[in-house]
Formats: structure tokens, sequence, C-alpha cells
């Protein structure tokens, strides 16, 4: 089977992970997946395909050839939930064949342009794969998983007779920052491993930012407008003198390379009580530090100003470079 081809069976499940559910995984649909997937890998003769007790899908394939020289052991993982900023079920995808380089216009209208989107000359004459824009394809990272189970497929072929030990994984909850939690390193066994998820044909990189999340919980006083004079302290209007505060230049659409963010991902709310979500990122340990006790500080002021237990933060690490 094509990797294209396993990538459309995988899209049909709604494995759209749920920041709100503390369980792991946080939505049941990965379990639907991690199953599916465990399947496939044992029709292709991978008889020690597992899915753990926490969704984690974990496989091996013996090395083959001259044993001293192929003696190391190589891992490749990819996470099967897919981001809850947008819809991730009822998938409608099409292939657009032989792209021609112009703007792609999805079924609902929205138009995917050229000038916005550079990388597209890059697949002209190529076959893109593209949903009617009203969900998530799904292809970070269920494209991962089926370029992995590819290479699988054709190592237990015997079309490459020397390789060494390889060792393959699908994880739960990556794009809510929990993919790697319950990750078992010492069960999974590879001396050095690749994660298949994104970037550009070819591309590898050998490091990542450090990651956390911020949850912004704010308490309001809500009254009628008529006598709110001193009052009402409205929780929409502190959210968003808080993402004021964050520095402009501290923003992904204002940032490149190693330099750091602060990224709003989703703001909930009403006069009473408004959430906020951000994603912190940067390469710089310490400079990451900074950039969490930053939230604290904001905090910390406005709290001073519009009154105590007015401004809960709390701020959790995800990830580390």
């Amino acid at each position: 089977m094509r990797a294209y081809e396993r990538f459309l069976n995988y899209i049909k499940i709604d494995t759209t992970s749920n920041d709100k559910n503390k369980n792991c995984p946080s939505s049941e649909n990965q379990w639907i997946l991690a199953n599916y997937i465990v399947n496939e890998l044992k029709k292709i003769g991978i008889s020690n395909a597992h899915v753990d007790d926490n969704c984690y899908v974990y496989a091996k394939i013996s090395s083959k050839g001259d044993a001293s020289k192929y003696n190391k052991k190589i891992g490749f993982i990819a996470h099967m939930d897919t981001s809850p900023s947008c819809a991730g079920g009822s998938v409608n995808a099409k292939i657009i064949r032989n792209y021609n380089g112009n703007d792609i216009v999805l079924e609902n209208g929205i138009k995917i342009k050229t000038e916005e989107y550079a990388f597209l000359e890059k697949l002209i004459s190529q076959d893109i794969i593209v949903t009617d824009g009203e969900t998530l394809l799904g292809a970070d990272n269920k494209a991962g998983i089926a370029e992995i189970i590819t290479l699988c497929e054709i190592l237990m072929s015997g079309q490459i007779n020397n390789h060494c030990e390889v060792l393959v994984a699908f994880t739960p909850d990556e794009e809510i920052g929990r993919g790697a939690d319950l990750f078992n390193v010492e069960k999974f066994g590879a001396d050095f491993a690749f994660t298949v998820d994104g970037g550009e044909l070819g591309e590898v990189e050998y490091e990542n930012f450090n990651a956390a999340t911020a949850t912004i919980i704010i308490n309001g006083i809500n009254i009628h407008p008529g006598s709110a004079k001193n009052i009402m302290k409205n929780s929409q209007n502190i959210a968003m003198e808080f993402d004021r505060l964050i520095p402009s230049c501290e923003r992904p659409e204002n940032t490149e390379g190693y330099e750091g963010f602060y990224h709003l991902t989703s703001i909930n709310g009403n006069e009473e009580k408004t959430e906020m979500a951000y994603i912190i990122r940067d390469h710089d340990s310490e400079k990451f530090k900074i950039k969490k006790n930053y939230i604290n500080e904001i905090t910390m002021f406005l709290n001073k100003k519009h009154g105590d237990g007015t401004i809960f933060s709390n701020v959790v690490d995800s990830y580390y470079n």
C-alpha cells in the first residue's frame, strides 16, 4: 500500500486531542487509531506490535545483515492526535493531481494563495491532498504515521538486505503538550530516534524549542451597565490588558529562527470570567525561564491593580530542548 493511501484511511478517524481532559489519551478515538495501527503492523509481519495502557504504540523490526556493522538501534516516532484548534472529524479529502502552480480554491471558498504560501512553488507537477476547507486535513501527524508504516512494510518485505534494528512508536496527545509524558524511553530502547513530523522533504532538525503552556483565569464582577460605575470589573477587558503586556516583538508573527515567543492560542469568556491559553517557546533555557516568570509578573501586577484574586495563572512545562 502506498503511503498516501494509508494516510487517507487514517484521517477518517477523528483523533482531536482535548486539553480539558486530563486522561491519557485525552480523546477516546485515539484508542481506535492506535489499535488500527497495531493491526496494520501485525498484518505486515511485525508480531510484537502492541499498544500499552496509556495508548502508546510500540513495535520492533530486527536487524538484518552483518550484526557487527548494524548494531545500533534507530527509532522513528509520530503522534496520533490532531490539533484541537480546528475541527478534525468528517474530513473530506481531495487529491489535486499534477498541481499547476496556481492558487488553490477549496470547496468552501477558502483560497490558498501562492503569494502567502511560497512553498507551493516547490510542489508544481506533484499531487497535493487538501480538505474541503471545513476541517483540518490531519497531515500533522498522520502523514508521519503513514510514512513510518510504509517504511516498515518495505523492511519487512525484504527489499533492503542490510539494516539495523528499527523501533517505531506512535504517541497520543502531542498537540496539547503531553506526548512525551508517559513515553517509555527505556522500553523503546533506541540509541537515537527521529520524530517524523512536518518540515520540508529531506530536512532534519536536530534541536527544538523549550516549551510550556500558560493557563490564565480572570475573575470579573458583572452588574447591569446602568449601575456599573466603580463596580463592574469586566474580565474580558482585563484579558485584553493582560495580552497587551506581552511584548509584540515576541509573538510568532514577529519572530523567526531561534527567537522565542508567546502565542495566544485561545481566549473565551464573558464579563464575569475569561480564560486564556498561551504556549511559550524559546530555544535558550535562560530566556525560557524569563518568559515563564514574566507571565507571573503580569499576574501580580494586574492583581495589584484590579484586586487580589482577579487573575490566576498556571505555567506548566511541556518539553525541553
